[in-house]
């Protein structure tokens, strides 16, 4: 029944060696009331306490299993029976619902009378086998998420403080009255405006991305969550936050053009918010142009769709176009994408 589990990058914590401790302590406690016992889990625990003793840090979590396992063969039925209850405990805490009341719909039934001991052994040793397993890939999936957490950051920081850098650039004056870059005053306030959006877009999409890492509830093999995080890490720390930041002025642009609108904010004729309750407006609005990824995706499908449309149309022939999948934003309208119009559930928005 021996296990190898992929080992984390740390050593067993201590609280795992004082459980391995335990567990052979419980082992010779068990086995001096027991008639026979197997040789090969004599040695093995022997094996395991030198371990212990000498070299702590090359113990996994596999050799904690095996530990529990040389117990379990030497328990009898009716201890094998609250054995299975207790691991079962531990096993639906670790794997979730979902998991558990999948292994119940085959596991065994405890009830006495209704099972061998060799089926209540197989079923602990297998309840066993999978809490070690989901503590050892836990520990590889949160380095994982950790790493391309701290990647994530690094990207966001250096963005921010590139455009912050823009944003100075075009306030500093070598005198009063002669700025460093020799714009129009209303040209510089829009692209200060630019810049502003797009960093919310950024720190909308740093928050988004970290929202799906940390996400609980998503009931995948951590094993599997660490495999996929991995091989997504550029796209995930990098890829993510650059697009956040173009989006971010995209959706100052489009508003700007008129090609998105919203009651919520109001752009005047400088392509600036009317007010300042527009400006903290048009920040939210940036912050969701990240956090939403199909916010500014979606709005440019739609428009390129009308474009190509009216190009189809002024031919000898014409080109079907397929109408894009696109999630009502409420209060967000996209100008000109077609004569339907489509109800967000409870919020109203349509398209034009």
């Amino acid at each position: 029944m021996m296990m190898q589990f992929l080992k984390p990058h740390d050593k067993l914590p201590d609280e795992a060696l004082d459980k391995l401790r335990t567990s052979l302590d419980e082992y010779d406690r068990i086995k001096a009331n027991t008639k026979s016992t197997n040789p090969g889990d004599v040695t093995e625990i022997a094996n395991l306490r030198a371990r212990l003793q000498e070299h702590p840090e090359t113990l996994s979590w596999s050799d904690i299993a095996q530990a529990d396992y040389c117990i379990i063969d030497l328990l009898d039925e009716s201890q094998l029976r609250g054995c299975v209850s207790g691991w079962r405990r531990r096993l639906r805490e670790v794997a979730g619902e979902a998991r558990y009341s999948q292994y119940l719909a085959t596991a065994t039934d405890i009830t006495p009378g209704k099972s061998t001991a060799q089926d209540l052994r197989t079923d602990a040793a297998e309840c066993v086998r999978a809490v070690y397993y989901f503590y050892a890939a836990y520990g590889i999936a949160a380095h994982s998420r950790s790493s391309v957490t701290q990647s994530l950051f690094r990207v966001v920081s250096l963005l921010v403080v590139i455009e912050l850098g823009a944003a100075v650039l075009l306030m500093l004056h070598r005198s009063p009255g002669e700025p460093v870059i020799p714009l129009d005053s209303g040209i510089r306030a829009v692209l200060e405006y630019f810049i502003a959006t797009s960093i919310c877009a950024v720190l909308g999409s740093a928050v988004s991305v970290q929202r799906r890492l940390q996400d609980p509830s998503v009931d995948v093999d951590p094993l599997y969550r660490y495999i996929q995080t991995t091989a997504d890490k550029f796209s995930i720390a990098f890829v993510s936050p650059v697009f956040g930041a173009v989006f971010g002025m995209l959706a100052l642009a489009l508003l700007q053009s008129k090609l998105l609108s919203t009651d919520l904010i109001s752009i005047d004729a400088n392509g600036l918010p009317a007010h300042w309750s527009d400006v903290a407006g048009l920040m939210i609005f940036g912050f969701l142009a990240g956090f939403a990824e199909q916010l500014v995706p979606d709005a440019l499908t739609r428009i390129a769709a009308r474009a190509l449309g009216g190009v189809a149309g002024a031919g000898s022939a014409t080109m079907p176009i397929a109408p894009s999948a696109v999630t009502p934003v409420p209060g967000v309208k996209v100008s000109g994408a077609g004569s339907a119009s489509t109800t967000d559930a409870g919020a109203g928005a349509k398209e034009e």
